[in-house]
């Protein structure tokens, strides 16, 4: 018989909104992108699938004008407050002709103040940590454009910057990550921190070459701070169209999560625009709301207070249900497969995605020792392009209307019926609302192999592990064995891939994160395994241990072999990233990456200045190369 384990975890999370948001809304078109209709589908989703009665629901409340005036000036706050109950639509048109894609009604500011506010108060609730370590912000207007004397992109404050910079200011932190996979670059972010080392800022956008609005030149990877902020502003430009859940699984293993894990942050802050989506006009890119969980759960076990807050997202049914999957995924629940057959193929990354990662890393690597390349070739750097015309040359006035991408009706029409297909072949679990690890004696009388992705952990007692494996079948199965010794560090067999931590003799915890993040993980998602299994054994790495249960445990119902001691640890960030330089199980591990295809590391290794300091300023940009 199989029995439950009484040990649980917590999966509460906090959920802030305010149901006034709908009445923000342009009085200058109807069909404006940035519609109440985004607020309305997103909060019917987390009804529909139950999840605000799990959450701690925070009450909503107005920034004060000295929480505004942490980021923005006394000049912008004044007249946005100058709009208030404002109804003369000919005046409110003229007037916001002078900034970029900017509406404004009579109810803006007040709910502009709310949706700062909240995010304030969410970031103090998962700071807090006596309820919830874990929360989302579900607000609108958005906020990572607004400047701190611009509005800009229908953002009129900046929420993400104003919770920074009060946590910092007023909280006394002093490292918060702030991660924004909103399609469009959050400029207004971006500048907020420049030269400030307490927030690093970390974007992923579409730029093609800074063709793409906001046509910015310091959108590119190149542009990293200045002063003591330097390398502590990461941009990751998309430069085509059409990128996929696997490009950005390879941001996050080869970029963020060894940034943030020497970073160590002490809070994660989210721009969380869902304008990348499969079907979104303005991004037309490819993310689907199983890869938004997913990288909701990479950040997650990272082990800091994580708070998510709504930015972009304009196709209604992606946008929809990406929020409650990545709500989902705060709560506990397991992330959905990014592929639910195996005809499915995970895809390599795409060449201008791997090319991107080289340049960013190339900037990087003077100030973070995470990333493990041990070349010292002499690679040259490339020609910066800059297509934009935004950047070098600002209009008097923009259009207030019908300015907007928009897809054709055959194209939206394909794409609303593969949304509809993906939701109908993705399988969603919801968590045991008990147990965490569920503890199997016997694999017999175990019929319904698909129950088991309610418990993140299946703890295997006295069973060997040959027998899992019989038991499991032809399925694809990624084994982490911490005991075998064989003679090679990753085998592969027809159906299943091996990895034998003991053999790159790791020198301490920065090597384990090295070690997941160079090679487990993104191995995780190249082989997309329909099961995981970890054989414990006697002495393991307990930090990679922990890093492995925490990650791979994603879609629920890892199995744990001869681990008669073992429980759920937390995941510990290293320190020891400026003691250790490059090790030979660095060396080890970049062999066995590369041996396996992840060859995006082969950069600079002592790189000086490798390119001018740009000057930023946000009222100019830098001239076309």
């Amino acid at each position: 018989m199989a029995r439950s384990d009484q040990r649980q975890t917590s999966r509460r999370s906090a959920l802030v909104f305010d149901e006034r948001m709908p009445q923000h809304a342009s009085p200058f078109e109807d069909r404006h992108p940035e519609c109440p209709e985004r607020f309305t589908v997103s909060l019917e989703r987390i009804r529909h699938y139950k999840l605000e009665q799990r959450c701690v629901i925070l009450p909503s409340r107005a920034a004060t004008e000295a929480e505004l005036e942490l980021i923005h000036s006394r000049k912008h706050i004044d007249l946005a407050k100058s709009l208030d109950e404002c109804t003369d639509t000919t005046h409110l048109e003229e007037l916001l002709s002078h900034y970029d894609s900017v509406f404004m009604n009579k109810h803006s500011y007040k709910l502009a103040l709310l949706s700062a506010g909240c995010t304030i108060d969410l970031m103090k609730a998962v700071l807090g940590g006596s309820e919830v370590r874990t929360g989302m912000a579900v607000i609108r207007p958005p906020g990572h454009h607004a400047m701190a004397e611009e509005f800009c992109g229908y953002c009129i404050f900046n929420n993400v910057a104003i919770a920074a910079k009060y946590a910092v200011e007023k909280m006394g932190l002093e490292r918060v990550l702030i991660v924004d996979w909103d399609v469009h670059h959050g400029q207004g972010t971006q500048f907020s921190f420049y030269d400030d080392p307490r927030v690093l800022y970390f974007s992923i956008h579409r730029y093609e070459h800074g063709s793409f609005w906001p046509e910015l030149r310091e959108s590119n990877w190149d542009c990293i701070g200045k002063g003591p902020g330097t390398g502590y502003n990461i941009n990751v430009p998309l430069n085509k169209v059409g990128m996929e859940n696997w490009d950005y699984a390879a941001i996050f293993h080869q970029i963020l999560l060894p940034v943030a894990s020497e970073f160590r942050p002490e809070l994660i802050l989210v721009s969380s625009g869902f304008d990348a989506s499969l079907g979104d006009p303005e991004g037309e890119m490819r993310v689907t709301p199983a890869m938004y969980a997913h990288m909701t759960h990479m950040l997650k076990q990272l082990g800091v207070p994580l708070a998510i807050v709504l930015e972009g997202g304009y196709c209604l049914p992606a946008l929809a249900e990406s929020v409650a999957q990545v709500l989902k995924t705060l709560l506990g629940d397991p992330c959905p497969p990014l592929i639910n057959n195996r005809e499915d193929k995970a895809r390599e990354p795409n060449d201008t995605i791997k090319a991107t990662i080289g340049h960013v890393k190339s900037a990087l690597k003077p100030y973070w020792r995470c990333f493990i390349s041990e070349t010292s070739d002499k690679i040259p750097l490339p020609i910066i392009t800059y297509r934009g015309i935004l950047g070098i040359c600002k209009p008097e006035k923009y259009p207030t209307k019908n300015y907007h991408m928009r897809l054709s009706e055959e194209v939206e029409k394909a794409t609303l019926q593969e949304q509809a297909v993906l939701r109908a072949r993705t399988p969603l679990t919801t968590a045991s609302s008990q147990d965490a690890v569920k503890i199997l004696d016997t694999l017999d009388g175990i019929e319904d192999l698909a129950s088991l992705k309610a418990y993140s952990y299946l703890l295997v007692n006295h069973i060997t592990l040959a027998s899992v494996q019989s038991f499991l079948g032809t399925a694809h199965q990624l084994i982490i064995d911490f005991e075998s010794e064989p003679s090679v560090s990753v085998s592969h067999e027809t159906n299943r891939v091996s990895v034998f931590p003991k053999l790159f003799e790791l020198n301490g915890r920065a090597d384990c994160f090295v070690l997941m993040y160079s090679l487990i993980l993104p191995l995780f998602y190249k082989m997309y395994p329909e099961w995981v299994i970890i054989r414990v054994g006697g002495s393991p790495l307990r930090d990679l241990l922990s890093l492995c249960c925490a990650h791979l445990s994603c879609e629920g119902a890892l199995w744990i072999i001869d681990g008669d001691s073992w429980e759920p640890l937390p995941i510990v960030l290293p320190s020891d990233f400026d003691s250790v330089d490059a090790t030979a199980a660095r060396r080890r591990i970049q062999e066995a990456a590369k041996a396996v295809g992840f060859g995006l590391d082969s950069f600079i290794k002592d790189v000086l200045p490798i390119f001018e300091k740009l000057p930023l300023d946000h009222n100019r940009s830098l001239e076309s190369n």
